[in-house]
């Protein structure tokens, strides 16, 4: 293995041994957490974007802001490049709806250091309250303010839907979801064309079309402390597209107002990038 990637793997590993809490993004469909729906996301944003109910909520609206750091490997015409990024984001919501901004920046060996596509996503509580079983949609729009020959940005805007369901059995937690997403516009093509890469961004790959299906199982280890694996199957719906398997393991912390979450993800089909690992420090106003 070259230097590169081994240096991305050993900070991924150091990450994912900090207790953490996971803020999952679901192709960029930010999924309410368990404060929000009831009365948030995750975060994703997911959600992702995106990813739990430590205090009451006496108030119906509720405002949090996010810090997120990115390191990850990818690869660009057969040779693996390492990227390190950082984020900021808001969010806030009403009862059952909720809302998040996001825009991040990024460094991408060879490539320099620049912003990222900006994300805006919004969720909805279908099936509200604490109970043990939860559900709800959510939809999201990125707008392509990073330099996509870079690898930082798509180049084009993508849209995403989805539905997500939770179901709870005393320590233990299941959630799914299915989002569909697409590109509008052809950037990605360029772009695509331009690095060799059927998948792009190198920050963020998808395809141009595609329908993902997530699922996650956690349980709590410690007070506050709750931890776990899933995946995520991705369905190239457009032509000359990659479908993919990535499998993550996922960690979340919660502190009164403080949140920290950390996720490590794999691919095992298809070859969205080599490895990557996000840590995010949530706090809830």
């Amino acid at each position: 293995m070259s230097r590169g990637p081994a240096i991305v793997l050993v900070t991924l590993a150091m990450m994912t041994a900090m207790a953490a809490r996971a803020r999952a993004q679901h192709c960029h469909v930010d999924l309410p957490d368990d404060e929000a729906a009831a009365g948030e996301h995750a975060h994703h944003g997911a959600g992702h974007h995106g990813h739990h109910g430590h205090h009451a909520r006496p108030r119906p609206w509720w405002l949090g802001a996010t810090s997120t750091l990115v390191v990850g490997s990818g690869s660009v015409a057969g040779e693996a490049r390492d990227y390190q990024g950082a984020g900021v984001g808001v969010q806030g919501g009403w009862r059952r709806v909720s809302a998040r901004a996001w825009l991040p920046a990024y460094r991408v060996a060879a490539e320099g250091v620049g912003v990222g596509d900006a994300l805006v996503a919004v969720a909805a509580d279908l099936v509200p309250g604490r109970g043990r079983a939860r559900g709800g949609i959510a939809a999201s729009i990125s707008l392509p303010t990073g330099d996509s020959d870079a690898g930082r940005g798509m180049g084009h805007v993508m849209i995403a839907a989805g539905g997500w369901a939770r179901v709870s059995a005393g320590r233990a937690r299941l959630t799914g979801a299915v989002v569909w997403a697409r590109a509008i516009g052809d950037g990605a093509e360029h772009s695509a064309h331009l690095h060799q890469a059927t998948l792009w961004p190198l920050v963020d790959p998808m395809n141009p079309e595609e329908l993902a299906v997530d699922a996650s199982a956690t349980a709590v280890l410690a007070p506050r402390l709750r931890a776990g694996v899933g995946a995520t199957y991705a369905a190239a719906l457009a032509a000359g597209g990659a479908d993919r398997v990535v499998p993550y393991a996922l960690a979340e912390l919660g502190h009164g107002r403080y949140s920290v979450s950390t996720q490590l993800a794999v691919p095992v089909v298809g070859d969205p990038f080599v490895a990557r690992g996000t840590l995010e420090l949530a706090y809830r106003y």
